[in-house]
């Protein structure tokens, strides 16, 4: 079994323009940038990303927010990750929100894709569903 203890996970959210990026920008933040994220199998961190900014009467917001992760890797080797993402009901879509893991040579291990469907829900003001978004990688001894 060739345990890793380090891992690299790219978030990504593809919108018609632009991929999720972390709210503040990369000169700014510590993290490396476009969504890489380095964690330890069963380890977790905050992913702090959205999607493109939504601009309506000169309002600002966004349709989805990822935060904490979870990374585990189970007995079988089998790699999973949960993740915690705010989903705000403006208009029907859906989204594809997708994870990659590396290892510490940027060799490519896995990924895997989250589709998430948004629905128009509006009485007095739109509604945030928070949600639950599984990420399962699969079985490898590479991991």
């Amino acid at each position: 079994m060739n345990r890793r203890s380090m891992l690299s996970l790219i978030a990504g959210l593809p919108t018609a323009t632009t991929a999720l990026m972390p709210p503040i920008a990369a000169a700014e933040s510590t993290r490396p940038p476009f969504g890489e994220f380095r964690l330890a199998p069963n380890d977790e961190a905050d992913l702090a990303l959205q999607s493109t900014s939504i601009v309506e009467a000169g309002t600002s917001f966004e349709i989805i927010k990822l935060g904490r992760c979870y990374l585990k890797l189970d007995g079988q080797d089998r790699l999973t990750a949960s993740v915690n993402a705010g989903v705000l009901q403006y208009a029907r879509g859906t989204y594809l929100i997708s994870l990659a893991v590396f290892d510490d040579s940027l060799r490519f291990l896995g990924a895997s894709t989250h589709r998430e469907t948004v629905q128009f829900a509006f009485s007095g003001a739109f509604t945030t569903m928070a949600r639950e978004l599984i990420f399962d990688f699969g079985v490898s001894q590479q991991y």
